[in-house]
């Protein structure tokens, strides 16, 4: 968000097999998939390339991760 405004759609995985399945068969994502909790991620079987950005729990993400 910046002011009001909603850059992006996101879809929240807080189930366990929600956060499993995760991208895994869509050809595409508008948006972002956050997944919750998260300590890790993998991009094995992926179609399209994604961005991780690990975030703390105000959901601000992390400077420090590489």
């Amino acid at each position: 968000m910046r002011g009001d405004d909603v850059l992006a759609a996101a879809d929240v995985a807080e189930s366990r097999a929600a956060r499993r399945r995760g991208l895994l068969g869509r050809d595409c994502i508008d948006g972002a998939l956050v997944l919750r909790p998260c300590r890790s991620v993998h991009t094995l079987g992926m179609k399209v390339p994604v961005d991780v950005a690990f975030c703390a729990a105000a959901l601000m993400a992390s400077p420090n991760v590489v």
